[in-house]
């Protein structure tokens, strides 16, 4: 995987995953004060990604059968057979965003309340800023260039 396909949209596998999961919360486009739950049903976990670091509790021990509400201060997405969506706390219910590759970013983007016609720009915008990001910290290029799995 490479910076650059990174940055294309639709591209999406595990390997880009493993970086720019952890990574959004640091680029320079994640809004300030938010965290990230992501409730990821493939691995049965909890996690939680601020710029402090990130933390992870499996989600038997979390005690959750339904999603945890989000609070102000977060934006709730869920994992399932890697395809994203997120938890609209306003109307309480999960929205569902298409599965192209760049249904991450279209979750993120739909949580801060983009609206659906500025969302592909939104992506493309938000895979730059998390690519900015790994670039600046040789150490995070090292993962980035871990081989990708077929």
């Amino acid at each position: 995987m490479t910076l650059e396909a990174m940055r294309r949209a639709g591209h999406w596998n595990d390997g880009t995953a493993d970086v720019i999961v952890p990574a959004v919360v640091h680029a320079d486009l994640w809004p300030e004060g938010k965290a990230l739950r992501v409730l990821d049903y493939e691995g049965n976990m909890l996690h939680r990604f601020d710029s402090s670091g990130d933390s992870w509790v499996p989600l038997s021990s979390a005690g959750h059968s339904l999603p945890p509400e989000a609070t102000a201060s977060e934006i709730l997405l869920i994992r399932k057979k890697n395809h994203y969506q997120w938890i609209d706390p306003k109307a309480g219910r999960v929205r569902d965003v298409p599965g192209d590759g760049d249904c991450f970013f279209s979750s993120i983007a739909g949580a801060l309340g983009i609206p659906e016609a500025e969302r592909a720009t939104f992506n493309l915008a938000l895979r730059a800023s998390v690519a900015r990001y790994i670039e600046a910290d040789p150490t995070r290029l090292d993962i980035a260039s871990t081989p990708d799995t077929p």
